[in-house]
């Protein structure tokens, strides 16, 4: 049968994308022993009021439901509660297991499960032995074994000793924690490499009965925000900022939270004397003020303060067993107690629902019991998605990011409401671990169903698709979203707690849709679309589509993303043909048979190619014209190109190629025409072996004609040489010698080209090489190419005298300044300890009492920048006409001297 149990399709997570969430700032042990210290002492806190005033701070009531008060809030008892209620029916895995229809064999193995409940799951119960060996373990030291502890475990990993308590993932592993400290324990857990954990409890919100122990009712709220209405019911509290950090702190780790059993709770009968904490007395009261049941006449709004209010999480809420499966909305029915949504800000909590009520499951001294609540309906999604770890891992040897466990469960979800669309009773619909798991084997066999893709600030990212329009088009996106801000208490402030609001359309035929969304100030109307900027889930689903292209768009509206820029996310997509043909093109559409020249082309799909790639097969008719077995069009591309190679034809011919993808095909038309008796031979050239940067040089290079056609220069016909090495380069300034007009080189002639080019401006060895051409379109090679030569290009130094400053008279034997001014006109840059100017006149004189002046140590001039020497110099003893004249030199053996001197200056030196 088509069973419908929560679960999960984990598709292909990318290590890099999960590894690219924001690193926190403290460590593991610090980050959790900051919460665990912030947990204990607010329940010291919490526990010593209690005691003062003389109200219980742990009650096991006899209905099966433990509450133990956790903290103060807001200076009043915060209490945790099970959320278990009466029984129903049964539910069980059996279409992925062993033997199933999925013919998947998954069972959970090697596989660790977390638990945090009001207890420890009794490791001694035979259904959590295995051949001797516990498969519970006690991971942290909390309190001893408890009932609704054992009951949530066995629905999650019972062996099945007993049939009909089979657990899902029968033969995972289960970490056991009491829920004292629960966030610091999940960081230390999902550090250690946790990737789902279960939470069938929650805070105390609004009316809760015999919670002093004495059958009387209490409310909870606080009078002086609202008499009625408890302000804590969907409330985003420290503890919700806390868990969403931890789930962001750790993106391959997700937290199933039981959304709650608060809807309609409260004394049907009033007035009706009950307990209310008063502030100023610091204890409770008795009073018989009249409140609304949880949730009012709709029964919206009763998500409990906290936890199942966080974004990051899974929130799950119950429905009753549907006979025989799934079959239609009209089959959902929904138990009067489980929680709804939405939030204050007004996001859709729950985020699924799940069978919760009659469950039959392992219970204390090794019993079995049945039982119900949204307490049954989580620890069934959690161990389906054991079973879909497991499969993820079998499929992709990898482990599945949180995003995309969340982002699968969503879409695979079937109508849970009267009418399309999310709800805020059972959120996104009730999950399919059938159509789940098929999701995921679709995702290993297509790789284009789901995409981990990280957003920067400013970005938009598109992925273009084709329908065929046989069925719905549909696009979810999940991101786990930073920790947002927790506002004073007050009754549903519709501020929105999302800080990166990234926008999803589908564009196509002329249309864009927009994702569904829901309205907080209309609950129970149906959902609409349009913009959401509320929630960290957004889906986009087109029932029927017309057949044709289609781009899936995705941005965001912050400017800046938080906390770095960046925001990963998962979007999977149904509805969509793989990719196809959509067009073959060859370039040049002919091309000459002369064995040397070839075509590409090019292979166009009509969307992008999946994660593998795309093979295309390609054939060609003609042997000439030869084609490989196949190319590959990489992933999220649309095109590849590929060469035509080309053999030597003696007639004019003409091949068709086709490619072929997925049942399409296209084709493409080759001309090949035969070529003239084109032959040349290298006979010999002349060209320096070095040269200078910029240098300009005599080239001459002599070709033979020997083939059959004489080399006719016209006007519309031309020879040439076409530089090599790469063909067509212009490293010599220009890429074609030609044969001038009106000559004729007959067959067996020789032609030699002589031309005047010019070296490169930058330093290097450079090929050149060239060969014969005619002129055309793409034009023909032909004939053996000239010998390669690797030509040495140097720097150049040059220089230009720009000024100078001296005197025309100095004194015998003293001193005097005088400076120098050379323009750098070369190639090299001048630094210090390797270029100096020299004294010429005769050339490497002292007559000034220096030969050579050097550049500072800090100084270096760049080509194109002038430098000025100035220098104190000695006039000579000896009286009489003394020249005053210099030059540039670098320093070496011999050493080298260039560029302009400076002006001769004759200098008087007197007595």
């Amino acid at each position: 049968m088509k069973l419908h149990v929560p679960a999960v399709a984990t598709l292909l997570a990318v290590a890099a994308v999960g590894n690219s969430q924001s690193t926190p700032k403290l460590g593991a042990n610090d980050r959790a022993q900051a919460l665990r210290s912030e947990a204990q002492s607010r329940k010291l806190e919490a526990i010593g009021l209690a005691r003062a005033k003389g109200f219980p701070s742990l009650l096991n009531l006899p209905n099966g439901k433990t509450i133990e008060l956790m903290r103060l809030r807001n200076g009043r008892p915060a209490y945790f509660q099970t959320m278990g209620m009466e029984s129903a029916d049964t539910v069980g895995a059996d279409e992925v297991w062993s033997g199933g229809s999925a013919g998947l064999n998954l069972s959970g193995l090697g596989v660790v499960l977390g638990e945090w409940d009001a207890g420890k799951a009794d490791r001694n119960h035979p259904e959590f032995i295995n051949g001797g060996t516990y498969r519970v373990t006690y991971a942290d030291a909390g309190t001893a074994p408890h009932g609704h502890s054992i009951h949530v475990a066995g629905i999650m990993t019972a062996t099945g000793l007993t049939a009909a308590a089979k657990g899902i993932s029968y033969a995972s592993t289960l970490q056991s924690y009491d829920w004292n400290t629960d966030l610091s324990e999940m960081t230390l857990a999902a550090d250690a490499g946790l990737l789902v954990s279960n939470h069938s409890y929650g805070y105390i919100c609004g009316w809760s009965n015999n919670l002093l122990g004495d059958g009387k009712w209490a409310w909870v709220g606080e009078s002086s925000l609202s008499t009625t209405t408890d302000w804590q019911f969907g409330f985003y509290s420290e503890e919700s900022r806390q868990l969403d950090q931890v789930l962001y702190d750790h993106p391959n780790y997700l937290a199933v939270w039981a959304a709650g059993n608060s809807r309609g709770g409260g004394p049907t009968t009033q007035p009706v004397e009950h307990w209310e904490w008063n502030s100023a007395t610091g204890n409770w009261v008795l009073t018989t003020a009249a409140r609304e049941l949880n949730g009012g006449a709709s029964g919206y709004d009763t998500l409990t303060i906290g936890h199942p209010v966080a974004k990051n999480d899974l929130v799950i809420g119950a429905i009753k067993p549907i006979s025989g499966g799934y079959t239609s909305p009209s089959g959902v029915s929904i138990p009067s107690w489980s929680s709804s949504g939405p939030t204050d800000d007004g996001r859709i909590k729950p985020d699924l629902a799940s069978p919760g009520n009659n469950i039959y499951s392992t219970f204390t001294n090794g019993g079995y019991t049945y039982s119900g609540g949204t307490s049954m309906a989580a620890p069934a999604v959690t161990g389906s998605i054991g079973l879909l770890i497991q499969h993820h891992r079998n499929l992709f040897n990898a482990n599945p990011l949180a995003a995309t466990v969340k982002a699968a469960l969503i879409h695979t979800a079937d109508q849970g409401g009267a009418a399309p669309g999310p709800n805020y009773r059972t959120g996104w619909g009730v999950v399919d671990v059938l159509s789940a798991s098929g999701l995921l084997s679709s995702e290993a066999s297509r790789r284009d169903t789901v995409f981990e893709r990280t957003l920067r600030s400013g970005e938009k990212i598109s992925l273009p698709l084709v329908s065929d329009g046989s069925g719905p088009l549909k696009a979810t996106i999940v991101w786990t979203d930073p920790a947002g801000t927790v506002g004073a208490p007050e009754l549903n402030n519709r501020t929105p707690k999302l800080v990166n609001d990234l926008d999803m359309r589908i564009v196509g035929n002329g249309q864009t849709f927009s994702p569904w969304t829901l309205d907080p100030l209309n609950p129970a109307s149906p959902a609409s679309t349009g913009d959401n900027f509320r929630d960290n889930v957004e889906q986009v689903t087109i029932p029927a589509p017309t057949a044709g292209a289609y781009t899936i768009n995705i941005s965001a509206k912050n400017a800046t993303l938080a906390p770095s820029g960046t925001q990963n996310f998962t979007l999977i997509v149904t509805g969509h043909r793989i990719a196809r043909i959509q067009s073959l093109a060859v370039s040049p559409t002919t091309v000459i048979g002369d064995g040397t020249h070839s075509a590409t082309g090019t292979v166009t799909l009509d969307s992008l190619a999946p994660k593998n790639g795309a093979i295309v097969s390609l054939s060609s008719d003609n042997p000439a014209a030869a084609v490989p077995a196949t190319v590959t069009v990489p992933a999220g591309s649309r095109t590849a190109n590929f060469t035509i190679n080309v053999g030597r034809v003696s007639g004019d011919q003409a091949a068709n190629i086709t490619a072929a993808c997925n049942g399409s095909t296209d084709s493409s038309s080759l001309g090949i025409e035969a070529a003239a008796n084109l032959d040349a031979t290298f006979v010999g050239q002349s060209i320096p072996s070095s040269l200078k940067a910029g240098q300009t040089f005599v080239a001459s290079i002599t070709m033979k004609n020997d083939g059959s056609q004489s080399w006719v220069a016209t006007s519309g016909t031309g020879y040439c040489l076409v530089s090599q090495n790469p063909a067509g380069n212009t490293t010599w300034g220009i890429d074609k010698l030609w044969i001038p007009n009106g000559t004729t080189v007959n067959p067996g002639a020789s032609y030699t080209f002589k031309v005047t080019l010019k070296a490169p401006a930058t330093a290097g060895t450079y090929n050149f090489q060239w060969r014969m051409r005619q002129s055309g379109n793409p034009g023909l090679q032909f004939g053996s190419p000239t010998q390669n030569l690797a030509v040495t290009v140097s720097e150049v130094n040059d220089a230009v005298f720009m000024s100078q400053s001296v005197p025309t008279s100095v004194k015998a034997g003293t001193k005097f300044n005088a400076t120098v001014t050379f323009k750098n006109t070369g190639t090299t840059t001048w630094k210090d300890g390797a270029y100096c100017i020299i004294s010429q006149a005769p050339e490497g004189n002292s007559t000034w009492g220096v030969s050579k002046i050097w550049l500072p140590s800090t100084v270096s001039v760049a080509p194109g920048a002038s430098y000025t020497f100035t220098y104190s110099f000695t006039a000579p003893a000896n009286t009489g006409t003394h020249t005053f004249q210099w030059r540039m030199r670098q320093s070496g053996n011999p050493g080298e001297q260039f560029g302009g001197l400076s002006t001769s200056t004759s200098i008087s030196v007197t007595p």
